[in-house]
């Protein structure tokens, strides 16, 4: 028995009649009909010959009821089939329907858009970042290619394209998916079908009850998060600037204990991690000991969780919070003296 999946690129323009898709899908055959195939308006010219060389039959109407499939080979071999009215109808892929199961088994945002290409939509997208996804189904590798490529061309983003199997993905289409920084994903190795109340019987005793009960559902061999990780945005890291206010701030905290001799945490700090001088150079220049110059280090490092030397690379953004400090003091101080200047003023 086939997969669905492979069934899928098996259909000519993904519409046949009952027996067409039932002799595909055999025991999934209810299950994937209920599912995920709709009626459609039109009625089927043709049926499968019975004997499966190949051939399909011209469908002839004598009247309303009497329907015959008379074959059209050159060298006529089958008899006339004698069909009721339903098996002439149409059985064709919902594409809405199988967009939603997908979505819902893979984690996906539901967007759907229909793209100028044969057998192609949009059914979703992946993570906060919509990466678009898209189902495709073809049934030839010439026919997946150019898919491809006009896909990466509209879109000029990475995209993440499904479809049923693998087998019409050629080196060339690879090739592609990688220039465009796509990915292929394809149903067969990680979605399966499973059929609630499928089984042989189904297909060598159709009950018309038991069939209409039939449901499938569709299940990730895979965790979403797992199978699209590379798609997945990770956390943004904290903006440099941030960064180094933040450990800014939490020095001065540790340079207002008044117990600290000199040299201060602050004045360390300054030194070693904005100017970038040596423990030897700040000792000396203290008349300290470089285990005085080391104990600050290590206090610096225990308030702000980082190494006082990878804090040296935000020496600029620290030059230009101690200049913004001293700007704000400075300018407060100003506005102190003229208020107290203005109300001596008063006074006199």
């Amino acid at each position: 028995m086939k997969s669905p999946w492979l069934v899928l690129e098996s259909i000519h323009n993904l519409s046949a009649v009952t027996a067409e898709w039932r002799t595909q899908l055999g025991a999934h055959f209810a299950a994937f009909r209920n599912g995920f195939l709709v009626r459609a308006a039109q009625a089927a010219t043709s049926y499968p010959c019975p004997r499966q060389c190949g051939c399909a039959h011209e469908i002839v109407h004598h009247n309303s009821i009497e329907i015959v499939a008379v074959c059209r080979c050159e060298s006529w071999n089958c008899d006339d089939l004698r069909l009721a009215p339903q098996d002439t109808a149409l059985w064709t892929l919902s594409w809405p329907r199988l967009g939603s199961a997908l979505c819902k088994a893979l984690g996906l945002h539901s967007r759907k858009a229909g793209f100028t290409l044969e057998n192609t939509r949009q059914i979703g997208a992946w993570s906060e970042a919509a990466i678009p996804v898209i189902l495709t189904v073809q049934s030839e590798p010439s026919g997946l290619r150019p898919v491809i490529s006009e896909l990466a061309a509209r879109l000029r983003q990475p995209f993440i394209l499904l479809a049923p199997t693998a087998r019409h993905l050629d080196a060339t289409g690879k090739e592609l998916l990688a220039h465009a920084g796509a990915g292929f994903f394809d149903l067969e190795s990680h979605i399966t079908f499973q059929s609630t109340m499928g089984s042989t019987a189904l297909v060598s005793e159709p009950d018309d009850a038991a069939e209409e009960m039939a449901t499938g559902i569709l299940r990730a061999i895979r965790s979403p998060a797992d199978l699209f990780g590379r798609f997945t945005p990770q956390p943004a890291e904290p903006v440099e600037e941030d960064v180094a206010r933040r450990a800014f701030a939490l020095v001065q905290q540790l340079d207002s204990d008044e117990s600290i001799q000199a040299p201060t945490v602050l004045t360390v700090f300054r030194l070693y991690c904005m100017e970038d001088k040596s423990i030897s150079q700040i000792a000396q220049k203290f008349r300290c000991s470089k285990a005085t110059v080391f104990r600050r280090l290590e206090l610096i490092r225990a308030k702000t969780g980082m190494d006082p030397r990878d804090l040296r690379k935000y020496s600029a953004h620290l030059e230009h919070i101690e200049e913004d400090i001293a700007d704000s003091r400075a300018a407060h101080i100003h506005r102190k003296n003229l208020i107290e200047e203005r109300d001596e003023g008063e006074l006199r």
